[in-house]
């Protein structure tokens, strides 16, 4: 997971969020089981279009370029557990279809954030660029390799 830097977020979604934030909480404690959906499909595809281009078209949790993929729109917190940022900016990531699957609703707060200021991919991994391996840095303290 690269550091990336956040753009401003589209307009459609600064001035909506809010509102389908809240309709979104309201739909969920009438039926616990309601299903996302986007109320407006083409603020949906600005916000991957935008989230996209700040990644350089790759998937923000594998770095893996879309090729094969849908280009999804995942919830960093997930929206079943945090409705109140369902539609906010800085929970949203640009996700491939193999991420998606494996994320689904799991979250831990020790989990790193790419587009955090005080993300530094090298402070956690070290990268074989022969053979595109990742691992753990061996020179990561204890709280590093705990969020790693």
């Amino acid at each position: 997971m690269l550091k990336v830097n956040r753009p401003a977020e589209p307009d459609c979604l600064r001035d909506n969020a809010p509102t389908w934030n809240a309709n979104f909480i309201a739909k969920r404690q009438a039926d616990p089981k309601a299903k996302f959906n986007w109320p407006d499909r083409d603020c949906c595809q600005q916000t991957r279009k935008t989230l996209v281009g700040m990644t350089r078209k790759h998937c923000a949790f594998c770095d893996g370029p879309f090729v094969e993929s849908r280009k999804t729109i995942e919830h960093f917190k997930p929206k079943s557990r945090f409705p109140e940022l369902a539609f906010t900016w800085g929970n949203l990531f640009p996700c491939c279809d193999k991420c998606q699957s494996s994320k689904l609703e799991k979250f831990d707060e020790r989990l790193l954030k790419p587009d955090e200021d005080a993300y530094e991919f090298n402070r956690y991994f070290l990268v074989d660029y022969k053979t595109g391996e990742i691992q753990v840095s061996p020179l990561a303290g204890d709280q590093e390799q705990a969020c790693a």
